[in-house]
Order: structure tokens, then C-alpha cells, then sequence
């Protein structure tokens, strides 16, 4: 599928959930300085329209070593 994908010059979608996103940057260091969500402007699947299905995330690298 990532072949065929790649063949016709398609983007390769992926995600992480929420637990993996934010664990992963907090273990390596960063300090969440913001946090938002968004709606995905065209709904392709049921899910998108009952709750926002982009999350980002403002992180600061620390220097504290905790």
C-alpha cells in the first residue's frame, strides 16, 4: 500500500495519539508551553464531525534535568 502510495505521488498520512505525543516530547526534555485543537475543515470520515481531530503542541527544550 505505502509503495503504490508513493507511486502516485500521494502524501503518507500517519498519527500518534494524544499519550504518545505528549509523553514522548515531556521524555525528551521539552516543557508544553501550549496546547490547541482544531476541526478538520473537510470532514472525510463520521468522527470528524463530533470532535476536533488536530492537536498541536507549542514545547520548549528545558535545560532542567528532572
Amino acid at each position: 500500500m505505502v509503495k503504490s502510495k508513493i507511486e502516485r505521488g500521494e502524501a503518507l498520512v500517519f498519527g500518534h495519539n494524544l499519550a504518545e505525543q505528549i509523553d514522548g516530547q515531556l521524555r525528551a526534555g521539552f516543557v508544553l508551553a501550549g496546547f490547541h485543537e482544531d476541526w478538520q475543515p473537510v470532514p472525510r470520515f463520521l468522527i470528524d464531525r463530533f470532535v476536533p481531530t488536530f492537536v498541536a503542541t507549542c514545547a520548549i527544550k528545558s535545560d532542567l534535568h528532572l
